[in-house]
């Protein structure tokens, strides 16, 4: 037997055990029409499936772009609802491919090679695709799909960790994190200085302020001055930096002078992959060096914050203010909100209320005070539900009375619609918000929400699906509003997966979700063991009043998840 090196490919079905028993009848004749396209993609490709059981297959290939282009394809056609061969939204693939030694033995192949190729489709997400960094490295730059790179993995039996890559489609669930780190760290190495030496102090000055800066943002960690300025006078290749200072984020940038003025560029770069996340471009007159700082700080601090932790939405909750106080206390305020408690509510109001004495047009932290009496009136916080909405929908009227293409001010007052149960409204408000900024997370997920409450279950999933992808790194009431319309479409087994990483973020959370679900799929044991779990961390918990935060606009909406929590022992 002789080792030999191919690219292998493996596929197969989420979730197919699940499907089969839903319907089995309608999932054998998806799996059919489905097995043609991929069979068809793949001998296109010139690819040779020597493996195929049940809903599974895998198929050799000489090159290594042939496989990605041929597995890019199959997930492509898969996610185009006027192209897919499948009739259920829900039947979808996942994909891995490695290169690799393998054996042949008559028709077959063996070895570790594919092994791995094996592992790497097990971890892909629904509709996605993972391969190995051997992979990688013969098509980087040959094949038309960005791939992200996830860094080194254990992988299922296999001796090393193995570096993957990511590609996912439209349809694939964009949720995961750095398996290296909870929170982005960057480097912000000393700024160059380019023409007058005697601005060398600029560039020192400066490489500082930032680090200050970013310092305080949440979410992200920032390597200390003294070590990365040990790199201001070595060329040394960015990974080996990143390494070294275990970042996965440089920082750095360039000041000239020229005549009165200066012009400092900045550029930001994946630790890992060396490319280009972020650059900008600034000039600025020469007059208050220490403004100069603190402007270009400030400039930089809210395009990381929006690049690396919260994309579009951090834009403009940060937008609206030249201060770097009030900038500060925004964002702080927002990261507070990210836990939903009656303190970190209190808190976050407290901070958005010193933004606004600090700069009272800041429209931005007008709709985050907004928002604080919104959690108010949902959870129940205040003793005024009413007088809650009140100030909510003030709030939200005086930041757009400032700025009326404010997406996070719509979605605010979609919000209170949402909390009266005005649903239609709510959604009205939702639409004119993404309108205005496409990318706002926030809005996208209370979209979601709204439209589980008025019967529009399953696009709702694809809804907070979208969410997520857009904030990969979301707070953790995401995964409870995603659960919350996966059970109402009936899968139950993600739901119970959603609901358990939101009790995992925050302890107690999706327990009462779980209690329902469990009944649904009659499992009342273990229904009974959370109610009891719930009443533990709440024990003045109610059915009664807890139904009175479901805001269903269609008839008798919530009955069943009433009679579930009742009948699970607790108390009315």
């Amino acid at each position: 037997m002789e080792g030999r090196l191919v690219t292998i490919l493996a596929l197969d079905v989420v979730g197919y055990a699940r499907l089969m028993h839903r319907n089995e009848e309608a999932t054998l004749v998806n799996l059919s029409a489905c097995r043609g396209m991929v069979d068809h993609h793949i001998s296109e490709r010139g690819g040779r499936i020597f493996g195929s059981a049940g809903d599974s297959v895998i198929a050799e290939f000489d090159s290594p772009v042939q496989a990605v282009r041929c597995a890019v394809a199959i997930q492509t056609q898969m996610s185009d609802p006027d192209r897919t061969p499948s009739q259920d939204p829900e039947f979808l693939f996942r994909c891995g491919i490695n290169l690799g030694d393998v054996i042949r033995e008559v028709n077959n192949l063996f070895g570790e090679g594919v092994n791995v190729a094996a592992r790497l489709e097990a971890i892909a997400e629904p509709g996605g695709l993972c391969i190995s960094q051997s992979v990688f490295e013969h098509i980087e730059g040959r094949v038309e799909a960005d791939f992200v790179n996830f860094g080194p993995m254990n992988l299922k039996n296999i001796g090393k960790p193995v570096t993957v890559y990511g590609w996912l489609s439209d349809r694939a669930e964009q949720r995961v994190e750095n398996p290296l780190q909870d929170k982005p760290v960057v480097a912000v190495l000393e700024f160059e200085t380019l023409g007058a030496v005697g601005q060398s102090f600029l560039a020192e000055g400066l490489s500082e302020e930032i680090i200050t800066t970013l310092s305080k943002v949440p979410g992200l960690c920032v390597v200390s001055r003294h070590s990365s300025a040990a790199y201001a006078a070595r060329d040394v290749d960015i990974r080996r930096i990143g390494m070294e200072l275990g970042a996965s984020h440089i920082l750095e940038g360039s000041i000239r002078e020229v005549g009165n003025r200066v012009r400092i560029s900045t550029q930001l770069l994946d630790a890992t992959s060396r490319q280009h996340v972020w650059t900008d471009r600034y000039d600025r007159e020469l007059e208050d060096i220490f403004d100069l700082q603190d402007d270009i700080s400030l400039s930089i601090a809210k395009a990381l914050h929006g690049e690396i932790l919260e994309g579009e939405m951090a834009f403009e909750r940060g937008s609206g203010t030249r201060d770097l106080r009030a900038w500060e206390l925004q964002v702080r305020a927002n990261e507070a909100m990210r836990s939903i408690t009656r303190e970190t509510s209190a808190a976050a109001r407290i901070m958005a209320q010193k933004a606004l004495i600090i700069d009272p047009d800041y429209a931005s932290a007008m709709t985050t005070l907004a928002l604080t009496h919104g959690l108010d009136a949902r959870h129940g916080f205040s003793p005024s539900r009413a007088r809650s909405l009140t100030l909510m929908r003030e709030w939200a009227e005086q930041a757009l009375s400032i700025d009326d293409r404010s997406a996070e001010a719509h979605g605010v007052l979609g919000f209170a619609d949402n909390i009266e149960g005005k649903n239609t409204s709510a959604q009205n408000h939702f639409q004119r918000a993404l309108e205005i900024n496409p990318s706002h997370a926030e809005v996208t997920i209370r979209l979601a929400l709204s439209q589980i409450f008025n019967g529009e279950e399953a696009q709702a999933v694809r809804t907070a699906e979208r969410a997520m992808r857009l904030c990969p790194k979301h707070p953790p009431y995401y995964f409870g509003v995603y659960g919350f319309a996966l059970r109402s479409v009936g899968r139950y087994e993600e739901a119970i997966s959603a609901f358990r990483k939101y009790g995992a973020k925050v302890e107690g959370f999706g327990l009462i979700d779980l209690v329902i679900v469990y009944m649904q799929i009659g499992n009342e044991a273990a229904a009974r063991e959370h109610a009891a779990l719930l009443l533990r961390y709440r024990p003045n918990f109610t059915v009664r009043e807890w139904a009175k935060t479901q805001l269903y606009s269609v008839k008798n909406g919530g009955n069943a998840d009433i009679e579930a929590l009742l009948k699970a022992g607790l108390p009315e």
